[in-house]
């Protein structure tokens, strides 16, 4: 088409277009790089939060063949629990290739899900974990009749899935660390 072929209202057109296209490639690409709309978009795939009771807890700790399992019973609520969980998840992370496995319990209330899956994003956590679905006590007297509720509790389990030691209170990196090299440099996590 020559330039005396074309009217001024084609030639608009065309302007319109090529504005309406470059704002929409301009609009997706601010959207693929907003820090907002990443966070929004890594809560449309929730943290996988499990009920569960204290058998059944037992049987997931029985049917794994993991040399070793930690089992840490925290809560969104306790300031301890909190400050504790980026060494429980640094120590899983340094220790998962030699057969560690962490199970994270919330002792918060079922109705509090939403805060829990909340708290386990905002830390990076990629992998399964439980919330309680029983009364306090009861699951509290299943777990370890000895243990008084107090948090955070940490029990570690050999391959058998038989109890190799139990804590109340929080422990640094380094003291989980031993913990487990305890356990799995001297053969009785076998």
């Amino acid at each position: 088409m020559t330039q005396e072929n074309a009217s001024p209202a084609k030639c608009g057109k065309r302007i319109w277009w090529v504005v309406l296209v470059l704002g929409i490639i301009s609009g997706i690409g601010f959207f693929l790089v907003s820090p907002r709309v990443n966070q929004i978009s890594r809560f449309d795939l929730p943290v996988s939060v499990e009920f569960v009771t204290a058998s059944s807890l037992r049987n997931k700790l029985l049917n794994s063949a993991a040399p070793l399992k930690l089992v840490n019973m925290w809560a969104t609520w306790c300031a301890p629990c909190v400050a504790e969980m980026p060494h429980l998840l640094k120590l899983y992370k340094n220790y998962r290739d030699r057969g560690v496995e962490l199970y994270l319990v919330s002792m918060d209330l079922k109705e509090e899900v939403r805060n829990v899956e909340k708290f386990l994003d905002d830390q990076g956590v990629d992998f399964v974990t439980y919330l309680k679905d029983q009364k306090d006590n009861d699951f509290i007297n299943e777990v370890n009749p000895d243990w008084s509720g107090g948090l955070p509790a940490s029990m570690i389990f050999d391959a058998k899935g038989e109890m190799k030691n139990f804590w109340i209170g929080d422990l640094s990196y380094e003291d989980f660390e031993k913990e487990v090299l305890r356990y799995l440099e001297s053969g009785k996590s076998q």
